[in-house]
């Protein structure tokens, strides 16, 4: 007597429940480290915006905003393990993710991994990346980013960060850091990469901005690029908002330069300040093969040189990556 053969709608919902009961059990290990207070905060614009607020108007937002290595601070790593493996949840079940190259980074020594920014405020990208690096270097592999001014003026969400590594974008951060032998990611393009419009997905943007060469020429390590695609697709940035930003004074207020208005679900054509829901895209990332820099971080023409040269790799490392690939489904 032949087996009878499965019900594909049985067999879809017998997965649905398992990968339900897997995020209920990641999220709950979360909850572990982190209280509903702080993750209500991350999560919800009115919340973040009276933290911020109050942080604001303190005039001292947050205190522990610089890097000591002579007081053993690193990531707490039980939070690490429980955000990384929440990670780890969606770049395989949510998103379509495949990471290429980090075997460029060097196992034993620091490097200042420099990276383009997708999907606003989310880190997904940079969450992503710390995984790979961990997966293939270990889970003693210490990973720091730099974050915009932004967050800090939250003092809960300054907390949260700082717990994970995420550092206040200040060059002796990044310089302490990487002295301390951790790895230190770095987004040049801040606010203007991270919302980016949707016509300008396949464009590396890093502003113009410098400071990370100088960082690594001082430090003595080399520069690794990072390069992204596919998480700019899971919501769409129809303007950066540079006006209204000039005319709002946000420059002045809390560092950036972009006022940004988006289509994203569930909310619509909104503020792309708000926390949304992504479209389930897929992801490619690709490490790069190391650029070594040496010189005087005072020289001008070097700082130049080298600036074009990871532009045009990362330029270069999207086209290659955007060759063939639709929007959203990838390649």
């Amino acid at each position: 007597m032949n087996d009878p053969k499965p019900n594909p709608l049985e067999e879809l919902k017998k997965l649905g429940a398992e990968r339900l009961a897997e995020l209920k059990a990641l999220g709950t290990q979360l909850f572990d480290h982190m209280s509903p207070k702080d993750l209500f905060t991350m999560l919800f614009p009115p919340a973040l915006g009276l933290n911020m607020l109050q942080g604001t108007l303190r005039g001292n937002s947050f205190q522990g905003e610089s890097f000591n290595n002579d007081n053993n601070d690193c990531p707490d790593p039980e939070l690490m393990h429980a955000v990384l493996n929440m990670a780890r949840w969606w770049s395989t079940h949510y998103f379509s993710t495949t990471i290429e190259g980090v075997e460029h980074l060097p196992a034993s020594t620091p490097a200042l991994i420099v990276g383009n920014h997708s999907a606003g405020l989310m880190p997904l990208d940079a969450l992503f990346a710390v995984n790979a690096i961990r997966d293939l270097h270990g889970e003693h592999q210490r990973v720091y980013s730099m974050v915009h001014d932004f967050a800090y003026t939250a003092p809960r969400i300054a907390g949260v960060a700082r717990r994970m590594g995420v550092l206040r974008a200040k060059k002796e951060n990044a310089l302490a850091a990487l002295e301390s032998g951790g790895h230190v990611l770095v987004y040049p393009g801040g606010d203007k990469d991270a919302f980016r419009t949707f016509a300008e997905r396949k464009k590396i943007i890093l502003a113009g901005r410098k400071g990370f060469i100088r960082t690594a020429l001082q430090a003595g390590v080399p520069i690794v690029p990072l390069v992204s695609v596919g998480l700019h697709e899971s919501f769409f940035v129809v303007s950066k908002g540079e006006r209204l930003a000039e005319k709002l004074g946000l420059k002045q207020r809390l560092r950036t330069e972009v006022m940004p208005f988006s289509f994203s679900f569930p909310w619509g054509f909104v503020p792309a300040f708000f926390p949304f829901i992504p479209l389930p895209t897929a992801v490619d990332m690709k490490f790069c093969p190391p650029v070594v820099v040496e010189g005087n971080p005072d020289d001008d023409s070097l700082i130049d040189d080298i600036y074009i040269q990871v532009e045009t790799t990362m330029q270069q490392t999207m086209d290659e990556l955007y060759d063939g690939r639709a929007p959203i489904f990838g390649r």
